[in-house]
């Protein structure tokens, strides 16, 4: 898909990494100290097809098609909200984007091959932070919380972090710009190497 005016950063992780307090976080340093409006999207999208993500991820479904919802949706947000929003010289963080089918699709038993064929036209990131944390904190903050989502549970952790690994592997031999953060401790320091990463992308573009 074709290149864009504005910066395009992505936020990915594992449930309970803290990827969205991050992508919360860098909304407003970005929006205070760059002079450029920010927008934060989430995957699913808040596009009718995101909705349906959202609505049949919640029942038992056949992992292709949820695959095939996922992709489309992501599509469908590209051509609504990200790609219009870069045109207009925007920055556009998304909280999770291709590196979580390349986690969750193939969790629920997609082949690798399909996840890249379907996703093989979707917009190419400036920056996709990967945020980790140690297994065991991973364990801690996904016990604390109350209602789970498709593929939240403790016993995914392990499999969660590597398939991560793996991804991060995949983006970076094809030439995506990455960086990993590990959050497993205080969130300002990790909040702080997402600026220091965010800003040696910022320093080219802006």
């Amino acid at each position: 898909m074709q290149k864009k005016e504005g910066i395009f950063i992505v936020f990915e992780g594992p449930n309970g990494s803290g990827k969205s307090n991050l992508a919360q976080l860098t909304k407003e340093w970005l929006s205070s100290n760059f002079g450029r409006e920010v927008i934060l999207i989430t995957e699913p999208s808040k596009t009718t097809i995101g909705k349906l993500v959202r609505h049949y991820s919640e029942m038992p479904q056949h992992a292709y098609t949820l695959a095939c919802l996922v992709c489309a949706d992501r599509y469908q947000n590209i051509v609504e909200s990200i790609v219009p929003n870069l045109k207009q010289n925007k920055i556009v963080i998304s909280d999770r984007y291709f590196a979580s089918s390349l986690v969750y699709q193939i969790m629920h038993g997609v082949t690798y091959e399909f996840v890249l064929n379907i996703n093989s036209q979707i917009l190419t990131p400036d920056l996709t932070i990967i945020v980790e944390a140690s297994e065991q904190e991973l364990r801690r903050r996904i016990q604390n919380r109350g209602t789970k989502q498709l593929f939240e549970h403790p016993d995914n952790v392990s499999t969660e972090v590597q398939l991560y690994k793996e991804s991060l592997s995949y983006l970076k031999d094809s030439g995506h710009v990455t960086c990993c953060i590990d959050n497993s401790g205080a969130i300002e320091v990790a909040f702080q190497e997402v600026k220091d990463s965010i800003s040696r992308i910022l320093h080219d573009k802006l």
